[in-house]
């Protein structure tokens, strides 16, 4: 039979029409599929085709045309800065990377930068564009690549004198001393670190757990009847000094108003160390003292106060430093790693011989910080960060010039040894056995202590107690017991005695070795602060206006000491505290 030649002709035409039709509708579904991922990936990163950073280069050699993926290095830093990374000027380096994700901004590691490349371009799944980034990526995003992003200087969202943000995953609280409102981050004028950033969403409760009010120069708290949770427990226990008499008796109104003091004190100082704007006027550092006294040199511990410093550790960007070590301050690099993201220093129970003095430069001038391998730097004041200061001893100081850069924090002994705040509630504090309605109250305990203290400022309590013990620790066990002895003659009171007599009576008893520490100078301060300590008068003749230690007395280059009790002259009593100007320590 003889072949149709035109038929055959159309078949292979019909069979060649089915196999396009099929390559097109393959093709049609790949284009689709990939439609689909850059649809998807568009969601996820800012990404077109003119940020594709690699394109296909033809070559001719010797006749023949090869292509070759090659990989451009400007689109690339277009498609990292399209998506939020850049460069950040920032104090002790030149610069940090960071990526800025709506308001918020995350320091990356140029490891982090690559990660995030490589992450988009396996989304994507072009295999080839991989491999080449498997060879070159080290070249292709190492530092040295990296360092020709785009270099800012970002504004940072800051408190105001009357304004604190507290910052949470979805949303912000605004503080004032008016009260608390959530607000939307898109609602901030400015960036803010994602450090800075709890990874929750606590609602803010209606109801305030507690409210405080002033009338007529006193306080009156009250506490709502809703559960106070964990934490607020805990403050309200480290400021029962009465706790024992609790035990036993209905505590009077005198005794009750001073407990209240006490925990508005430290609402007060929590508050001041949240509230992160810098105000030169009323700048201290927070020092958490146990209220009773001891000997010194004894040490009561667990009260609670580092469990404070902690607590606020957690809404804070923290830099630790641990109290006990014996070299601290020797230590040239001290402050390494701090800069103007640091909020707050933490200095946990710090030894008896602590210089306060170290830290004058956190609370009324400027830090320097030496790096290690780095240039010194200096942190401008309004970015210096607050202090805490736990201690189981009065600091030693220099008078006034430490008082009045003291914001002084008095614990009870409620909780002790034998009784901790684990013992009391069960649980660890601050941690994950606690649930979503115990940090929620933990937040809105927080922020009620920032708005009480830009309604109240500073609030003092128990001064009095606090003061006697950084007396016993100036004075020292040494000289009260010899001071305890001598003075237990009452002979020894309302005349004249000879400074150049008692400090040889002092070196006598305390022998060789110890009198070096209690040069006559220092004696003499010792022997005034001992009188105000037991509530004497020293030279009651020449007493100042405010019941302060008496003006020196001399005769033929001899200096005399009358010391009186106040029952046995005509003056008016000394106040229990005279001006802090003239404590000696």
């Amino acid at each position: 039979m003889p072949i149709d030649i035109d038929q055959v002709k159309k078949e292979v035409a019909k069979t060649s029409k089915k196999k396009s039709d099929h390559l097109k509708v393959i093709k049609t579904n790949n284009d689709l599929e990939n439609d689909k991922k850059v649809k998807n990936l568009k969601k996820e990163y800012k990404y077109s085709k003119d940020l594709e950073f690699w394109e296909w280069k033809e070559n001719e050699s010797n006749g023949k045309t090869t292509t070759r993926l090659t990989f451009v290095y400007l689109r690339c830093y277009n498609f990292l800065q399209s998506n939020g990374f850049c460069r950040h000027e920032i104090l002790g380096r030149d610069y940090l990377f960071v990526n800025i994700l709506n308001k918020k901004v995350i320091e990356k590691q140029p490891y982090q930068i690559k990660d995030y490349v490589m992450g988009f371009l396996r989304k994507l799944g072009d295999e080839k564009v991989l491999e080449m980034m498997f060879k070159g990526g080290k070249s292709y995003l190492g530092n040295d690549s990296l360092s020709n992003l785009e270099i800012k200087k970002l504004t940072f969202n800051r408190s105001t004198r009357s304004i604190q943000y507290f910052y949470f995953k979805n949303k912000v609280w605004e503080i004032s001393s008016g009260g608390i409102k959530t607000i939307r981050y898109d609602q901030l004028p400015a960036y803010v670190w994602d450090t800075k950033i709890k990874n929750e969403d606590p609602e803010l409760i209606k109801n305030p757990l507690f409210t405080i009010k002033k009338k007529n120069n006193k306080f009156d708290l009250a506490f709502t009847d809703q559960d106070k949770g964990d934490f607020l427990n805990y403050l309200v226990n480290t400021s029962r000094m009465y706790w024992r008499e609790e035990e036993k008796r209905e505590l009077t109104d005198v005794e009750s108003y001073e407990q209240n003091l006490s925990f508005i004190n430290k609402v007060t100082a929590i508050g001041y160390l949240l509230h992160t704007y810098r105000d030169e006027a009323k700048s201290w550092a927070v020092v958490a003292m146990d209220i009773k006294e001891s000997e010194v040199g004894e040490s009561n511990g667990g009260t609670g106060k580092s469990l404070l410093g902690k607590a606020i550790a957690r809404m804070l960007n923290t830099f630790y430093m641990d109290g006990k070590n014996r070299k601290l301050f020797d230590n040239p690099h001290l402050y390494h790693g701090l800069d103007e993201r640091t909020d707050y220093v933490f200095f946990d129970d710090v030894r008896i011989d602590f210089d306060f003095e170290h830290l004058y430069p956190f609370i009324t001038g400027v830090v320097t910080v030496n790096p290690k391998n780095g240039k010194p730097y200096t942190i401008p004041g309004e970015d210096v960060p607050k202090t805490f200061i736990t201690t189981n001893h009065a600091l030693k100081g220099n008078g006034d010039s430490d008082n009045r850069r003291q914001f002084l924090v008095s614990f009870a002994d409620y909780y002790h040894r034998k009784r901790t705040p684990f013992d009391e509630f069960g649980r660890i504090l601050l941690s994950e056995a606690w649930n979503k309605d115990q940090w929620s109250e933990f937040y809105n305990t927080m922020a009620l202590c920032v708005q009480y203290y830009l309604k109240f400022g500073k609030v003092d309590a128990n001064i009095d107690n606090l003061e006697r013990r950084k007396q016993r620790q100036f004075i020292g066990e040494l000289f009260l017991s010899w001071a305890e002895e001598y003075f237990s003659d009452t002979d020894k009171f309302n005349i004249e005695l000879k400074k150049m007599d008692l400090h040889m009576d002092f070196k006598n008893k305390v022998g060789h070795y110890q009198e070096k520490y209690y040069p006559i100078t220092r004696f003499k301060k010792c022997l005034k602060l001992y009188c105000i300590y037991n509530g004497y008068m020293f030279n009651p003749d020449n007493l100042d206006k405010d019941g302060s230690p008496g003006e020196d007395i001399k005769r033929n280059g001899t200096e005399y000491f009358i010391i009186s009790r106040p029952k046995e002259v005509d003056h008016q009593p000394a106040p229990d505290q005279p001006k802090q100007k003239d404590l000696p320590f």
